[in-house]
């Protein structure tokens, strides 16, 4: 109850300066007269009593600054003092004034890019399931065609031969995925659409990847095995993000035909929002395709290296790791694969 009582009165005071003031003036002149008087009862006169009673109890101002301050909406009043006193120095100096406010804007439009960029990557979870479990083959990062690497022990790519016998021959990942170390520039269109080809960014995958990263599509479907297979017809997964802003998230873009570098395939599902691939990257895939579609055929033979590969582990074999997906580590167990290293 007291600290309501503050509060209450403390906003009486400040919609009722001006009285509030005169009443502390009252109160200080009848204190002034008691003590006066009670002097003047001792033998001096008026004045040296009035002068008296100044010497021990100070100037009547500091005493009213002193109760002015013990005030908690003081504080509001010199907060709205020291504003009002920067707001015509402001207003008086224009050319200070525009530099001050453009240089504001400018921190403040920067620092929340930053927040943002890291509230995406780093405090908000992962848009897959259980990340822990996922685990990045390779020493680092490398693009995008290579031979021979893995004849000298290392293995940044992958050929894709060597990825269909792990992903065949490797029991502790549940699942093993594989795309492709670099995005290809495609030159896309929609089937019956007379307007020109778009360039856009896309990415041959596996059609296991979605699956093992245990996402599912925000609208339609994502790729599945059948998709990467020779004898189906081509399939594709458009981004939420290229939905949205370059095709203005128009329903009937699913289930539509897009001619993609002279090649008609079906739109079969978008990813859902906050899904950018595998990898952190300025210019995220606009369209995910089946390897089995790419047209360099000769990447599918035993000598290309341009994969690169991630699996998702089980818990058994999850739990005998310290760290997952983007982290590297070495394993306590590791799998019955060519692999030397998890990363």
């Amino acid at each position: 109850m007291p600290l309501v009582r503050n509060l209450v009165i403390g906003l009486r005071t400040l919609f009722r300066r001006t009285k509030d003031s005169t009443d502390l003036d009252e109160e200080l002149d009848e204190f002034l007269e008691m003590a006066a008087e009670d002097k003047m009862r001792r033998g001096m006169t008026r004045g040296e009593a009035l002068r008296a009673v100044r010497l021990e109890q100070g100037s009547s101002d500091v005493t009213r600054e002193g109760v002015h301050a013990a005030r908690w909406e003081s504080f509001l009043e010199i907060c709205s003092q020291d504003l009002r006193i920067g707001f015509r120095r402001l207003w008086k100096s224009p050319g200070f004034t525009t530099v001050v406010v453009l240089t504001l804007a400018l921190g403040i439009g920067a620092t929340t890019a930053i927040f943002t960029l890291i509230d995406a990557v780093m405090l908000e979870p992962l848009p897959v399931a259980n990340p822990k479990q996922l685990y990045r083959l390779g020493d680092n990062n490398n693009c995008c065609v290579m031979t021979g690497t893995q004849n000298d022990g290392s293995f940044v790519l992958y050929s894709y031969p060597l990825y269909e016998h792990l992903r065949d021959h490797t029991p502790e990942f549940k699942q093993l995925a594989a795309f492709g170390s670099f995005l290809p520039d495609l030159s896309i269109r929609r089937s019956g659409d007379p307007a020109s080809a778009q360039p856009y960014k896309g990415e041959f995958v596996s059609g296991n990847y979605f699956e093992m990263f245990g996402i599912s599509a925000f609208a339609g479907r994502t790729l599945t095995p059948q998709d990467d297979t020779a004898p189906a017809p081509p399939a594709a997964v458009i981004s939420y993000h290229t939905w949205q802003t370059r095709f203005g998230a128009d329903p009937s873009v699913i289930g539509a035909t897009f001619i993609i570098n002279t090649v008609p395939y079906a739109i079969v599902g978008v990813a859902p929002p906050r899904f950018y691939g595998d990898t952190l990257r300025s210019d995220p895939p606009d369209f995910w395709l089946p390897l089995a579609t790419d047209p360099d055929r000769w990447l599918f033979a035993a000598g290309p290296e341009w994969l690169y590969l991630i699996g998702r582990f089980g818990p058994e074999v999850q739990s005998s790791f310290s760290s997952g997906f983007g982290l590297r580590s070495t394993p306590k167990r590791r799998p019955s694969s060519a692999t030397t290293r998890l990363s």
